[in-house]
């Protein structure tokens, strides 16, 4: 499961992706000249931390392991989303 999360200056898009359970998932994070705090890209639950370059892109990989909504934010918490797990 791969899914692209665009970053730039209002923050990502999109901010909802469902996945399924057990599945290994692929994030892509692309920056469209971020330079602001949605650069550090943050799942507290999954303790994944990635701080991304403007105009690079990251990537982010985990495996759900229960269903359910995983959280992801800037570092300040101004900007973010939703990763639901079914």
């Amino acid at each position: 499961q791969t899914a692209q999360i665009t970053i730039n200056a209002s923050g990502y898009s999109p901010t909802y992706i469902k996945v399924n359970q057990n599945k290994p998932v692929k994030l892509e994070l692309v920056s469209k000249n971020a330079y602001n705090c949605a650069s550090a890209f943050w799942i507290p639950s999954l303790k994944i931390a990635k701080n991304v370059k403007p105009n690079t892109t990251e990537i982010v990989e985990f495996t759900p392991t229960k269903k359910g909504k995983i959280a992801f934010s800037c570092s300040m918490g101004m900007y973010t989303g939703v990763i639901e797990v079914i």
